[in-house]
């Protein structure tokens, strides 16, 4: 069961951003945080840092990412 908040933007939400970076991630597999995070910059203007570190955490708990001894983030989507 997914819950939905109704006081926020649709946009705003871990589900959304999630989907966000799976994106980013299936078009560029490997990538540094830095790299990352101006990816994300430039697709949503108004994400912030708290919120894109905290749906990078719901992905790796999910294990739909890693991130290898470089320190880059990768997919891990089978």
């Amino acid at each position: 069961m997914i819950i939905v908040r109704n006081d926020i933007k649709p946009d705003t939400t871990i589900y959304y951003l999630a989907s966000v970076f799976i994106d980013l991630l299936i078009s560029n597999p490997k990538m540094n945080i830095e790299q990352f995070i101006v990816g994300i910059s430039n697709q949503l203007r108004d994400v912030s840092i708290n919120n894109i570190y905290y749906t990078l955490d719901w992905l790796y708990l999910l294990n739909l990412i890693e991130i290898n001894d470089k320190g880059e983030i990768q997919i891990e989507i089978k």
